[in-house]
């Protein structure tokens, strides 16, 4: 039985939200000569990513979930929910909690996961010197290792505890993308965006003083652009990028979250597409610090279309998500 109607139905609990693993318009198996073909078209980039190997090695049903939202457990967790009355069934690698608490991540071609850590009400499992690491937890073994560790513009503070805040995974380029507010205070922009070679885990391009959160890529009718959540403003950013997936140009504002949702003031915390190709944007409240907002306790995702003859994005619908909020 699938959990959602589409190939590969591997589910990520991103810190305490739900994130569904990907959104494929395109076979999840890609050929090379496949994947060149949907090279360049109007839509979303990460149709290539695939379930990890080693979930069905281990014996895990195609509704598993891998989680980091545990109550008791920190890390990484993989989990079958329950069937006919019994318990669910979980399973934790032993290398799975090198990292602390988790939340950014994404996948790529070949299975494997990229993860960052997320500080929660205590810096006691997350020291902020180690929020800018990213993980890699291998598809075919299973085995996390520490993968990269971004480099910062200001010395790491106790003022500002987070690092990555966002990943993202490009198909055609095979890159990832990370955002991190690593070095930032809250009257200080210093943050930076990075592409990263997927193969090598090489930095191959990066933008400097921009603070993001959620991250995404997508093919416009103008060109393909990485769009990012602001960590300062209610905006939504983008940026263009060359074929090879570098950073090209400055990044303009696309729209906003202002005045949407229960408060008008939400964030742009996760970024991605449905198989229509309509922007699903999760709001939440930051402020660069581990205090939990006073309201809005379940998260809300706003939904956008995109019109290629204008190149730009409308507002359609919002919703109350399940689950609870991501600071």
């Amino acid at each position: 039985m699938l959990l959602i109607a589409v190939v590969a139905p591997l589910l990520l609990l991103g810190g305490l939200a739900f994130w569904l693993l990907s959104r494929p318009n395109a076979p999840a198996s890609m050929t090379p000569a496949a994947t060149a073909a949907f090279a360049g078209k109007v839509g979303s980039v990460d149709a290539c990513r695939v379930q990890p190997p080693f979930t069905q090695k281990l014996g895990f049903g195609r509704n598993t979930m891998l989680s980091t939202a545990e109550r008791t457990m920190k890390g990484l967790v993989l989990v079958e929910p329950a069937q006919d009355g019994g318990a669910p069934r979980t399973y934790q690698h032993p290398s799975w909690t090198m990292g602390g608490y988790l939340g950014p991540n994404t996948f790529d071609a070949k299975g494997n996961l990229f993860v960052a850590p997320s500080p929660r009400v205590s810096l006691n499992e997350n020291p902020p010197e180690k929020q800018n690491t990213i993980y890699k937890v291998d598809g075919e073994t299973g085995e996390m290792t520490a993968w990269i560790t971004l480099p910062v513009a200001a010395p790491i503070s106790l003022n500002n505890p987070y690092g990555v805040m966002g990943l993202a995974y490009d198909c055609e380029t095979n890159s990832v993308y990370a955002t991190s507010v690593a070095g930032s205070t809250r009257n200080q922009m210093l943050g930076r965006v990075f592409q990263i070679d997927a193969g090598s885990g090489k930095i191959v391009s990066q933008l400097d003083n921009l603070d993001g959160i959620g991250v995404s890529v997508f093919n416009t009718s103008q060109g393909k652009r990485l769009f990012i959540g602001s960590a300062r403003t209610q905006d939504v950013l983008s940026v263009a990028l060359t074929p090879q997936g570098a950073f090209a140009g400055v990044p303009l504002v696309e729209f906003s979250l202002e005045g949407l949702g229960p408060d008008g003031n939400d964030k742009a915390r996760k970024i991605s597409f449905d198989k229509a190709d309509y922007m699903l944007v999760s709001g939440t409240k930051f402020n660069y610090n581990l205090a939990p907002p006073a309201a809005q306790v379940r998260p809300m995702t706003y939904r956008f279309g995109y019109d290629a003859g204008t190149s730009r994005w409308t507002f359609v619908d919002a919703s109350a998500g399940a689950g609870s909020l991501v600071n």
